[in-house]
């Protein structure tokens, strides 16, 4: 199960898109952490199941038949949390959005410089700066491209840390390789299943994961 976000919250969703000094940087980190939050229960379970085979050319059956049935009860949560989860982040995006707006036309500072009119609009959790905007889309346009720009920065660093995750469960799971390979055709049959609930569970929590880091956790 997809452990926490450490501290149980997620920060202001402007904050994350504006607030740290090095925005890419932190967005670098959070796939890395994405990654160990998921790979980390998985390689776990893996190393668990390696014990139990004790290098034998056989499974226990029950084992895998139970982590299966877990899994699909796991999988049918992720599926409903998705819709949950985006919902809120929609609402929440929605609202930092209307708020940025608001602030940034009602100029909360705004100075003369260079000859033009510079503005700084304090929104929800965080700070956006820059030239005065012309149109309310302007605010707009700015949060999505970033959010835009810093999912692609996570993603990338997901996906690298995924290849170093990967690495450690094969390197953990050789037993259950060669059964994958050599066991009976039962056995055999198991591990592709459990496999593919594993795939399966990655690719939810990668997206409960991320709007987890934007809304916190729903339960």
């Amino acid at each position: 199960m997809l452990p926490l976000v450490i501290g149980g919250a997620a920060i202001g969703l402007l904050a994350l898109l504006f607030g740290g000094k090095d925005e890419k940087l932190e967005a670098e980190k959070r796939g890395i952490e994405r990654a160990a939050r998921i790979f980390t229960p998985i390689l776990e379970e893996v190393i668990q199941l390696e014990e139990q085979l004790k290098n034998k050319y056989s499974v226990k059956k029950e084992c895998f038949n139970g982590l299966i049935e877990e899994k699909a009860k796991y999988l049918k949560k992720l599926e409903q949390d998705i819709p949950r989860y985006k919902k809120i982040y929609e609402m929440k995006l929605k609202y930092d959005i209307e708020e940025s707006k608001s602030q940034c036309m009602g100029g909360i500072t705004s100075t003369m410089g260079n000859g033009s009119l510079s503005t700084i609009a304090i929104g929800t959790g965080g700070i956006i700066g820059g030239p005065l905007y012309r149109s309310p889309w302007e605010i707009e346009d700015k949060i999505k491209k970033r959010e835009a720009e810093l999912k692609a920065i996570e993603n990338q660093g997901f996906e690298n840390a995924k290849v170093m995750w990967e690495k450690q469960i094969a390197e953990h799971r050789k037993g259950i390789d060669i059964i994958k390979v050599k066991g009976d055709k039962e056995s055999q049959e198991l591990i592709k299943i459990y496999d593919e609930c594993i795939y399966k569970v990655i690719e939810l929590e990668k997206t409960v994961a991320y709007y987890q880091e934007r809304v916190g956790d729903l339960g």
